[in-house]
């Protein structure tokens, strides 16, 4: 079994994970490496699902802190717009509790974006033994 560089279009392997390296094809061969041990080809394959899953996080909790910053400053142009309908006798104070909630909620889903985004990088570079 050889695994690619994992580009779309590309035909070049660059590790051999079972054969002899007769191939000639100069991959590096691992089972040659481990000399057979199932023990050293289970650490590869762990380490590239630690860091492919940690790389995943880290690019959806970025993503995250993205909208959650949108979602924070649509909630303060909400409770501003609240607050402004409350003084001029057009809202009810409910409206403007339901804004000041709103916003709550957006930044406390902002700071556990922020959070969840810093625990993926800690497991990224812990994967890549930094």
């Amino acid at each position: 079994m050889k695994i690619s560089t994992g580009r779309p279009g590309a035909t070049n392997e660059i590790l051999d994970v079972c054969g002899t390296g007769g191939d000639r094809l100069n991959t590096f061969n691992i089972s040659t490496t481990v000399a057979g041990s199932s023990t050293g080809y289970l650490a590869v394959r762990g380490f590239t699902q630690q860091f492919y899953a940690a790389q995943a996080q880290a690019a959806t909790a970025a993503a995250r802190i993205s909208l959650a910053r949108d979602g924070v400053i649509k909630a303060q142009d909400n409770l501003a717009a609240s607050i402004a309908r409350f003084r001029a006798g057009e809202a009810q104070i409910i409206e403007v509790t339901d804004a000041q909630a709103t916003l709550v909620a957006q930044r406390t889903a902002l700071y556990q974006a922020i959070f969840d985004y810093q625990i993926a990088l800690g497991r990224l570079r812990q994967a890549t033994g930094q």
